[in-house]
């Protein structure tokens, strides 16, 4: 992680390096020594960033092009197994329902059903939040790319709740501006090049191209809602258009954007806005491919 070779020592103890802890206001320098030492240090932003995790199996998922091979991929996976295991070891009924629902094969017709939301809130409750968004994602996949407000009601709200209050959009920009994310190169065939590209409807927060350099991909990153990017992201294409460029505009925010998928609008631009989020476990992050951007080339 960036800024750990210039730790800071401790004003008590001052041949004690601190450490990197969490707290409910974010992340901060704490001594080792603690709780007979609770000096502390405020740490700057740029330091402020989570690790990019190896999880794999949402960009596996997302590259599955028909429902065997998209099943293959969920059941083994860790965030099905994980809740199998537990099954084996103590039985639950939401979980028991949940799994038996998927190894059946005809769970696109039962996407409702109370097992699947009741194993998704068990996932939540256990802190497991890279599988329960596992669990999410398959669904959204098998839904033809939605997931539709009357299950988001019950099983949903956990993606905005207080395991990430307190995020800064700082911290995510940092975090994957200086991290190499696999999603934009392998998946979206993006090369990351600037952050804070100014343009003359403000500061992109990340900046990059295709890699055929033909195309500029522009993504505004909200620590909230999707829906609170629309308007940069508009100016964004308005800005590459004027400069005869095709340009693709992305929108990282937290939770579901149905706002763009389930209740969308089409008004010839918000369809084509690329839409990720992301999910955080401990101090690791892992983003969500919810639809790739189109390419904008006119007004």
């Amino acid at each position: 992680m960036s800024g750990l070779s210039t730790d800071p020592f401790c004003k008590i103890h001052k041949r004690t390096k601190m450490v990197k802890r969490n707290g409910s206001r974010g992340s901060f320098w704490g001594c080792p020594k603690f709780p007979d030492c609770t000096h502390t240090l405020d740490i700057p932003k740029e330091h402020n960033i989570f690790k990019i995790s190896s999880y794999p199996i949402i960009n596996d998922l997302y590259l599955c092009t028909d429902l065997p091979s998209l099943y293959d991929c969920f059941i083994n996976s860790e965030a099905f197994q994980y809740v199998i295991e537990t099954i084996n070891n103590k039985g639950n009924k939401d979980l028991v329902d949940g799994t038996n629902l998927v190894l059946n094969r005809g769970l696109e017709s039962n996407i409702h059903q109370n097992g699947i939301s009741g194993t998704i809130g068990w996932l939540k409750n256990k802190n497991k939040h890279f599988y329960a968004a596992t669990w999410v994602y398959f669904l959204y996949r098998l839904n033809n790319n939605k997931v539709g407000p009357k299950w988001l009601d019950s099983s949903w709200s956990y993606w905005t709740s207080t395991y990430i209050e307190g995020l800064k959009e700082a911290e995510i920009q940092n975090t994957l501006f200086l991290n190499k994310v696999k999603l934009f190169e392998d998946i979206l065939n993006i090369v990351i090049e600037e952050k804070e590209y100014q343009v003359n409807y403000g500061k992109i927060d990340i900046f990059g191209r295709e890699k055929n350099n033909e195309v500029f991909c522009a993504f505004e990153l909200k620590s909230g809602k999707h829906r609170n990017g629309y308007e940069q992201a508009v100016r964004y294409r308005n800005h590459f258009i004027r400069q005869a460029q095709k340009v693709k505009c992305y929108i990282i925010g937290s939770g579901y954007p149905e706002e763009y998928i389930d209740v969308l609008v089409p008004d010839g631009f918000t369809e084509k806005i690329g839409l990720l989020s992301y999910v955080i476990q401990d101090n690791e992050i892992v983003l969500i491919p919810w639809r790739d951007a189109e390419i904008y080339k006119s007004l």
